[in-house]
């Protein structure tokens, strides 16, 4: 039972598989035909007849030999497998006659010595002997090329050939090769060769390259190198060239540039046509004229039915219907003939009227499978009789293209699967965009509805694979195009998008929920969703800000990842690439440089500035430099309560930090690296960042870190005036780059080191040193001894809240009278150094000029106003 269920579910999945084939089949084959009917000749560049007209896409012919190929792609039975039936048991016939006989099919049938003569016991093609069948059936196709292949094989041409290449120059030999049959045979031969090899058919005469995968077939082309003798023998019996064919074949482009070149020849329908009417008359003189020919056709006479009547249009050759009622329409019934609708267009098309308008190739089509046999029965209504794929062919040759839409979307295109689902909406675009389709005349777009259709499909279709990623990424690039405005809304002056339509809108706005919905794997698969999405951003228009807000929830989720995985620096760069994206909203402005470059500058805009990403970066900066500066408090007191000496280098790390701190100040110190280098690695966005407050404390806290570890006073006590002085902002607010909540840790990390500098200028005087030691033991100056005492006074009058005392462990008068005693020590080491270094520039001049006065003199007034600052 088991394996019955097994056998019972292969065979409807292999049944279910056959009918997905052929439903996507027919939507290739629907496309095909609306590409050479729809689309194709709009407005070609063509060589101009001798007349000075110009031949556009109503001429005649201009189809032709698209419309061929698409016929034989499609709709014709391959030749080859048109007669395998009758040669399935070749084998078993003619496998005991030698071993020139073991090959089977139509490559044993060619092997035999007399392949015409050969009738299978149970024929399917109407008493028609598969070899003139094949024949047949390539004239038809227009197949030529082919065809000849075929005929070569016959047992009169092989005879001519063996005979007229045999070296031996015996008697019974030469008298073969002077029998008077053989000669006009080999003229005869000679004849159809030309003939056939030199037609400029449309389509050319080989199906080699119908699909349109590869380069056109030359081998016709390069026949002369092959053969020079041969091949001019041939073109001076037909009287043109082997090429062409591809007079007939537009060009691959309606704007070709200066240096492309066309593998399909020069479209040229009047050279063409003209080139046919000489191969046409050069047929018929060959058959009234040359009695070789006429003689080779009295002792072969399926030439005359399977080629010389195909190659002259009659249509007693190709066209037949077995159910008439009348005697004169059996028309060649004893060859069997069971043409198709396809083969007899192609046959109409190729050999009666290649110069065709294009909106007349539907009536002939519909003529054609009158005539079938296979589409038409009598006393039933001709309508009713058409099968579903003949209807739609007729619908597009009439260039209707809503029919085609219709019928797309119920082959697949709206049973959810992603590949015809892609193709509808695909195609209806084109349609569109070619003007086939009118919008404003539907009650709903359309073009809209498919798009987000095939959208939903394409995500649904791989999500069931295991592939959800790969859907996602298709599905936003199926529709970016459509939700990016065009370029003829765009102002180059104002560098702005103009009005843009609620459809495009509205597919933003579903590009925003796709990417919402999606998780990413990667970090390279989250960037290239969102890489992909910016000039989406820029437009900053409707639907644009959901785009936005999926953006940064993608980046908030590699955040998060970033932050448990403890990869502080990762976790930054998502946030300023989420930074960056919110700038890229509603454009960028440019700017030049310093260095007079001129670049793309992004703002902070009010997308950024109030976005998430912005807030969480602010409080990571914050927090880290909260840390240092902490750890950095820690070490500065235990240095204090030493022996109050300041190792060098990087004794201080093993003296000091190692054996107290060393864990966390490493730590603290590693994540604000991270942050810092990430900032100043990212160029995109540290132009943005790197006034912002909260960087510039992390940076200068950092800095003060690495200076205690490399023994720099004069730089910590400048990196710590910085962020105790006021500055104005990017808005020309005043304000400290440090939250004045952050002063009593800078005071007392600044007290620190005054009160260290303090036991050094006491150890000095002690011992009588001179002056340049005082000089290099004093980090800070007058002025920033000033910033540090206003920073305190603010401290100590302003509210609670604002200074955060009460968070304070333990601060009592004693303390602040201890800050207010190191201050005044560090602002009177700062005076005396001042005086020093004034006194030494007097002494080095005699006379003090002018200038030098008045510098001297402001330089007093200043003390003074320092001195009547805010009091101790």
């Amino acid at each position: 039972k088991n394996n019955e269920t097994t056998s019972i579910t292969y065979k409807k999945d292999m049944e279910r598989e056959m009918v997905n084939l052929d439903l996507l089949k027919m939507t290739h084959t629907i496309c095909h035909l609306s590409e050479i009917y729809l689309f194709e000749g709009t407005s070609l560049t063509v060589n101009s007849n001798p007349y000075g007209t110009m031949m556009s896409d109503e001429e005649a012919g201009c189809v032709t030999a698209n419309t061929i190929r698409y016929l034989r792609l499609n709709h014709m039975v391959d030749p080859f497998d048109y007669i395998a039936d009758d040669l399935v048991d070749f084998e078993s016939e003619e496998g005991d006659k030698g071993e020139n006989y073991n090959a089977s099919g139509v490559e044993g049938l060619l092997m035999l010595n007399q392949p015409e003569h050969y009738r299978p016991q149970h024929a399917t093609t109407n008493h028609l002997p598969p070899y003139w069948a094949l024949v047949r059936k390539l004239v038809l196709r227009g197949c030529l090329k082919d065809a000849w292949a075929v005929l070569s094989r016959h047992s009169a041409c092989r005879r001519v050939v063996e005979f007229s290449n045999n070296s031996n120059t015996s008697s019974q030999s030469r008298a073969v090769i002077n029998d008077p049959t053989v000669r006009q045979d080999a003229e005869a031969f000679s004849i159809i060769r030309g003939l056939l090899l030199s037609a400029p058919l449309p389509g050319g005469r080989s199906d080699a390259n119908d699909a349109g995968l590869g380069p056109i077939d030359d081998n016709d082309a390069d026949m002369d190198n092959e053969d020079n003798e041969e091949g001019r023998e041939m073109e001076s019996i037909a009287g043109i060239p082997t090429t062409a064919y591809k007079l007939w074949d537009p060009p691959l482009s309606s704007t070709p540039s200066s240096t492309q070149t066309y593998s399909r020849g020069e479209y040229d329908l009047y050279s063409a046509h003209n080139f046919y009417i000489s191969w046409r008359q050069a047929i018929e003189h060959h058959l009234k004229s040359n009695s070789a020919l006429r003689n080779l056709n009295n002792h072969i006479p399926y030439l005359q039915s399977c080629l010389w009547n195909i190659l002259l249009g009659k249509s007693s050759s190709f066209v037949t219907n077995q159910y008439s009622n009348s005697d004169d329409d059996y028309l060649s019934l004893d060859l069997g003939l069971d043409d198709g609708w396809a083969e007899i267009l192609a046959a109409e098309l190729l050999y009666v009227r290649p110069k065709i308008k294009k909106q007349d190739i539907h009536v002939r089509a519909w003529a054609a499978m009158k005539k079938s046999k296979k589409n038409l029965i009598p006393d039933e209504d001709e309508n009713d009789n058409l099968g579903q794929l003949e209807e739609i062919v007729l619908n597009i040759m009439s260039e209707n293209a809503g029919s085609i839409v219709e019928v797309m979307h119920g082959l697949g295109g709206g049973s959810g699967a992603a590949l015809p689902a892609t193709m509808t909406v695909l195609l209806c675009n084109l349609l569109t965009n070619a003007n086939y389709i009118d919008l404003s005349s539907l009650s709903f777009n359309i073009q809209t509805e498919l798009l987000l259709s095939a959208a939903n499909s394409i995500q649904s279709s791989f999500a069931s694979q295991n592939h959800h990623d790969v859907g996602v990424r298709l599905a936003i690039r199926l529709l970016l195009p459509h939700a990016i405005p065009s370029a003829s809304n765009y102002s180059r002056d104002n560098k702005v998008y103009g009005d843009i339509n609620d459809e495009s809108g509205l597919i933003a706005s579903h590009i925003g929920e796709i990417l919402g919905r999606h998780h990413p794997r990667s970090e390279t698969e989250a960037r290239n969703l969102m890489s992909l999405c910016w000039d989406v951003l820029r437009a900053g228009k409707r639907g644009s800000r959901q785009i936005l807000d999926a953006h940064e929830s993608l980046t908030l989720c590699q955040f998060r990842h970033q932050m448990n995985m403890s990869r502080p620096g990762n976790a930054v760069f998502w946030l300023l690439w989420g930074m960056e994206c919110a700038c890229k909203w509603g454009g960028s402005v440019s700017a030049v440089d310093d260095e007079g470059n001129g670049k793309e500058v992004k703002n902070l805009n009010v997308a950024c500035s109030s976005g998430p990403c912005m807030r969480i970066f602010t409080q990571i900066c914050n927090n880290a430099a909260i840390s240092i500066l902490n750890e950095l408090v820690e070490y500065w007191k235990s240095l204090e309560s030493g022996n109050g000496e300041q190792s060098e280098g990087s004794d201080v790390v093993e003296g000091g930090i190692n054996n107290i701190i060393e864990d966390k100040f490493a730590f603290v110190m590693k994540v604000g690296k991270d942050i810092v280098e990430t900032i100043s690695r990212e160029e995109s966005m540290s132009y943005c960042v790197n006034d912002m407050p909260c960087v510039l404390l992390l940076q200068k806290v950092h800095n003060i870190g690495l200076n205690t570890i490399s023994s720099k006073n004069s730089n910590i006590a400048k990196d710590i005036t910085f962020c105790l002085r006021e500055r104005p902002d990017v808005h020309g607010a005043v304000a400290t780059c440090a939250h004045p909540s952050l002063y009593f840790l800078f005071i007392s990390l600044a007290v620190c080191l005054l009160r260290i500098e303090r036991d050094s200028y006491c150890s000095d005087m002690e011992t009588n040193q001179n002056s340049n030691n005082l000089k290099s033991n004093t980090s800070f100056d007058v002025n920033d001894i000033h910033i540090l005492m206003l920073r305190f006074h603010e401290f100590m009058t302003a509210n609670d809240d604002i200074c955060c005392r009460k968070a304070v462990k333990s601060f009592t008068c004693e303390d602040a009278n201890r800050i207010r005693f190191e201050l005044s020590k560090g602002l009177m080491r700062a005076f005396f150094v001042e005086n020093m270094n004034i006194g030494e520039d007097m002494t080095k001049s005699i006379s003090i000029s002018s200038q030098d006065e008045q510098k001297f003199t402001s330089g007093l007034e200043r003390e003074v106003e320092l001195m009547l600052g805010p009091s101790l």
